[in-house]
């Protein structure tokens, strides 16, 4: 590490073990998961939204993506399912702000291409602004991504998005209007 990094003291060795020292290290691990305990913590629901993108944010891909360690594997699931959580959370706590919403939906797809409860939430996003041809191309995506591990959209995925298409196809119903007062009606209330 010292040839890497330089001068400095990287590791602590506490009851017998050696221990990455936190002060000399950065480790976006660490962040994520200090983001994620905050956001847990916190009672203010802005200082929890700061957390969340925090958490959303420090958050880069797989971890140690490309080392194919066997013992890697349930860390590795591990860390992406508090990843999705947090980008679940987000997209929850931006809900008045589909646009926003999108943005966070969007990046946990291209981390999660499989997980069918991003791409609902991201049809439902669609469905408020409006985007009729961006709810087909999600379940279009979703099928592809799934098809690639011989797997389908549950029926619940589909039925979603048959309903959000139907519903952002329909008009909007407009009030029906007064009915014209007859001079025998007498005075309007």
């Amino acid at each position: 590490m010292r040839r890497t990094a330089g001068p400095g003291t990287y590791l602590t060795h506490p009851h017998q073990r050696y221990v990455l020292n936190r002060d000399a290290v950065d480790v976006d691990l660490w962040r994520m998961r200090a983001a994620i305990r905050d956001a847990n913590q916190a009672a203010d629901p802005a200082k929890r939204l700061a957390a969340l993108r925090r958490a959303v944010d420090t958050y880069r891909g797989h971890l140690a993506d490309g080392a194919d360690y066997e013992w890697i594997e349930p860390y590795r699931e591990a860390v992406r399912q508090q990843a999705l959580d947090a980008h679940l959370a987000l997209a929850d706590a931006l809900a008045d702000n589909p646009a926003e919403q999108l943005t966070v939906l969007n990046a946990a797809i291209g981390h999660n291409p499989y997980a069918e409860e991003l791409y609902q939430q991201a049809m439902r996003a669609r469905a408020a602004l409006g985007h009729l041809d961006a709810i087909r191309s999600l379940r279009r995506a979703l099928t592809r991504a799934l098809g690639e591990i011989d797997a389908e959209p549950s029926d619940e995925t589909v039925a979603l998005a048959d309903q959000l298409v139907a519903q952002v196809q329909r008009p909007a119903r407009r009030p029906d209007p007064l009915p014209a007062r007859r001079p025998s009606d007498g005075p309007a209330a």
